[in-house]
């Protein structure tokens, strides 16, 4: 199995123009990250399958 290196995540985390990702918001996705796996972890979180997600949002 390969291990992700801080290359890799700065690279897999880079946006799409090269720019590095604005502070503030790369606080704003960690909260994200944070909330959905405190979540999870609290086995509140529900499986959705993609049909769903796709029905939700009209896709």
């Amino acid at each position: 199995m390969d291990t992700i290196t801080d290359n890799k995540v700065e690279a897999l985390l880079a946006a799409p123009t090269g720019e590095p990702i604005d502070p503030e918001h790369r606080e704003w996705m960690n909260e994200q990250i944070r909330k959905a796996l405190k979540h999870k972890q609290s086995g509140n979180a529900t499986y959705k399958s993609l049909d769903e997600i796709r029905a939700k949002f009209n896709l």
